[in-house]
């Protein structure tokens, strides 16, 4: 496994802000959709990389979305209890756009039409479904993102997923957790990420 301590080619990449379950169950997808930024030249952020500085959680939220021109929102997460971040910070997303027209966001679904029921007042904004899968959740990104020079094929993308799983477990026992959701954890892997990427031939130094 490459050293993650080696320097990362994410240094003014742009920053995606990614609003997604942190539930053991999401790994596979936060790994899929992780992969297919970074493959795009896009840097992923996650509000627990964020340090507290004192300002509160929301705060923290909210500055980290400004930082962000791109922000992805999974509201595939249903079930009792119920779940109020993801819309939530969705209606921050909104908000922004609306104030700034500076900020893009993604919706993801697990299923069609849900949201119709669940989140009416987002209508006309057609969320992308995954399915739950890994290869669906690349396409997605894949569909509305773009770099510069050309996308990736979604086979390159998956190429780069398999090896950050494959990654994934001695990094979780080198940290001595067992959860990608944690800022070391994660952390990691993006740097990890970014070099399995240059390998690939995906991404400049």
């Amino acid at each position: 496994m490459p050293s993650p301590a080696e320097p990362s080619p994410a240094a003014a990449k742009p920053r995606v802000f990614l609003n997604v379950p942190y539930d053991d169950s999401y790994e596979k997808l936060l790994v899929a959709i992780t992969a297919a930024l970074i493959a795009l030249g896009r840097d992923p952020q996650l509000t627990f990389q964020v340090p507290d500085g004192g300002q509160g959680r929301l705060r923290r939220i909210f500055d980290l979305l400004k930082s962000c021109p791109v922000s992805i929102h999974d509201l595939s997460a249903v079930g009792l209890p119920a779940r109020f971040n993801m819309p939530f910070e969705l209606g921050l997303a909104c908000a922004l756009r609306e104030q700034t027209n500076a900020h893009e966001f993604l919706v993801l679904e697990r299923k069609r039409h849900r949201l119709d029921r669940s989140l009416s007042d987002l209508k006309g904004i057609d969320p992308k479904i995954h399915g739950g899968s890994a290869r669906s959740a690349i396409s997605a990104i894949l569909e509305v993102l773009e770099r510069p020079s050309g996308n990736p094929t979604a086979q390159q993308v998956w190429d780069l997923y398999v090896r950050l799983r494959r990654i994934l477990p001695a990094l979780k026992n080198q940290h001595g957790r067992d959860s990608l959701f944690g800022s070391r954890v994660y952390g990691d892997l993006v740097s990890l990420g970014w070099i399995e990427a240059l390998s690939l031939g995906l991404v400049d130094a």
